[in-house]
């Protein structure tokens, strides 16, 4: 049977592209097609398949391609026999609630931080709940050029007391990218006293690159869409939803292997 290449078109001019033709619930994947999707993964950062709605064991065989799968501890609105999806919803009863509503990378309260963010929604509602994602290469090019060695010596002090870099080189690609947690950073290394004020001017200045349209592109979910994205060059933002609906999403997430830190 003659190979079928899968359909690749950019999503954003500046972040993105969307795959279709095909099917992400099969059980094996052709070797061409797997190539292709990692190419395009890291040409493009961040890819979204749509019309495809996943159980949570087809989820986690295709999030595999990426990687080894972090787990998460077992609570009641979690899925015990699948530990590693993360389960996120505004239904107390469905997952964690309230959580991510700021720019942020996964995992950067560990030493080795998330690699790739897999996000499903298996439930959408219908006005809200939109995901923001930016690009972490454009906003490190965006910081005025008078800044930019001092983000490059700065250093992150995040929750549990782990450090990076403001200012990482991308493991794979060897591009520079801003890498921050606005809700998990705790100080700022050299900043804790006298030039406090100095710090968090700069992170409500790299607040405003991420918020760049340029930079940012705001994702409508429909029922599903499934995005992957590299968490070491993408930014992602939580919205609210609208008080009367329901939104759960299933997330899936790659080991780290890099420390990040120079």
């Amino acid at each position: 049977m003659e190979y079928q290449r899968i359909q690749i078109e950019p999503l954003k001019p500046h972040l993105g592209a969307i795959i279709t033709s095909l099917d992400l619930s099969t059980k094996q994947y052709d070797g061409e097609v797997i190539k292709e999707i990692m190419d395009a993964y890291r040409t493009y950062q961040l890819l979204l398949f749509r019309d495809t709605i996943l159980r949570p064991e087809e989820q986690i065989r295709f999030s595999q391609l990426f990687g080894k799968l972090e787990t998460f501890p077992y609570r009641p609105t979690q899925i015990r026999e699948h530990p590693e999806i993360f389960r996120l919803s505004t239904n107390e009863d469905e997952g964690y609630l309230n959580v991510g509503f700021y720019w942020h990378q996964d995992g950067s309260f560990r030493n080795t931080p998330t690699a790739t963010s897999i996000f499903h929604l298996v439930k959408v509602p219908h006005e809200g709940g939109e995901t923001l994602f930016a690009n972490a290469y454009e906003a490190y090019e965006k910081i005025p050029e008078h800044l930019k060695e001092l983000a490059e010596k700065m250093k992150t002090i995040h929750e549990g007391n782990v450090v990076h870099d403001l200012v990482i080189t991308h493991p794979v690609t060897g591009k520079k990218a801003l890498y921050l947690n606005l809700g998990l950073v705790r100080s700022v290394k050299g900043f804790e006293t006298d030039e406090r004020d100095k710090a968090e001017e700069l992170m409500s200045l790299f607040k405003s690159i991420l918020d760049d349209p340029k930079v940012m592109y705001t994702h409508e979910w429909k029922e599903g869409d499934l995005i992957v994205a590299d968490n070491y060059s993408v930014f992602h933002q939580a919205t609210e939803t609208k008080p009367d609906y329901e939104r759960t999403l299933h997330r899936t997430s790659i080991l780290g292997e890099a420390t990040l830190n120079s």
